[in-house]
């Protein structure tokens, strides 16, 4: 089988610099503990790839992946292994504390995966599937920022076809105290019991920012509504991600819901 592998390792070496926290007396201990004045470093991990399910052939459907990580070091070796072990789990299903160790190893077992479908793609006459179906797919991409009260957090991208009806995408999130590598909960910043009144406060954001017919057609065709954990604790903001499927129908998309802290000044610890 004849692959055509391009691992690329470099190291971009970005300061994240804390932003300057409002300390005001509605904040969570917990985000306030993410020193303001704490800088960590990037390197972003690359791997663009390409295997062919036909050996020799130019005309064989592909496995493209093409992904693009940071990995994070911060102040101390703990917060740093926290950190990247618990994107390696998120994204990968590892415990491996090494960020491109565990995505070497995703990698690895996709191309597995995929190259033993060459007995299904030989004999197409009868499986009948078509052969479009074998070209495939796996983009990541991660993004980290500073946000509320210096937290680190890490967005990743995720889209990826291995056959069916249509490719699938989704976005996740982790919000991390950088000091210590520990992840902010929703619990850490909100008061006890805080949920029936989020729930109403995201609901209602929803439906102001719904002006025309295909927001409002998106709305009315949400399940039942719920705290997401999918979460981006923003300088100015909290935004609520809920990916396709999670609360309404494919075709609606993702839906996003910012909301200020202003707004949640009441639930705030």
């Amino acid at each position: 089988m004849k692959k055509y592998p391009i691992f690329i390792f470099y190291l971009a070496l970005i300061t994240l610099i804390a932003c300057n926290g409002n300390k005001n007396g509605n904040t969570a201990t917990h985000v306030e503990e993410a020193a303001e004045e704490e800088s960590m470093t990037t390197a972003i991990f690359e791997i663009n790839d390409t295997t062919r399910l036909v050996e020799h052939s130019q005309d064989s459907p592909t496995l493209i992946i093409n992904i693009s990580l940071p990995i994070i070091e911060a102040n101390n070796p703990k917060a740093t292994d926290n950190i990247n072990q618990a994107i390696a789990y998120t994204l990968f299903e590892s415990d491996d504390n090494s960020l491109s160790a565990a995505c070497m190893q995703y990698v690895n077992s996709m191309k597995e995966i995929y190259t033993g479908q060459l007995p299904d793609y030989l004999n197409l006459g009868e499986t009948n599937t078509p052969s479009p179906y074998f070209n495939n797919y796996c983009f990541i991409n991660g993004e980290a920022k500073r946000g509320y009260k210096g937290a680190l957090n890490y967005i990743m991208y995720i889209e990826e076809y291995s056959g069916g009806a249509h490719p699938y995408s989704y976005n996740t999130v982790l919000n991390f105290n950088p000091s210590t590598g520990e992840e902010i909960l929703l619990d850490d910043i909100f008061k006890p019991g805080y949920e029936e009144e989020l729930v109403k406060i995201i609901k209602e954001t929803l439906e102001a920012e719904a002006t025309d017919e295909e927001s409002k057609a998106k709305i009315e065709n949400t399940g039942d509504l719920y705290v997401s954990g999918n979460y981006i604790l923003d300088k100015e903001q909290i935004t609520f991600i809920y990916n396709k499927y999670d609360i309404s129908y494919y075709a609606a998309g993702d839906i996003i819901v910012n909301v200020s802290y202003d707004k949640l000044k009441n639930l705030l610890k």
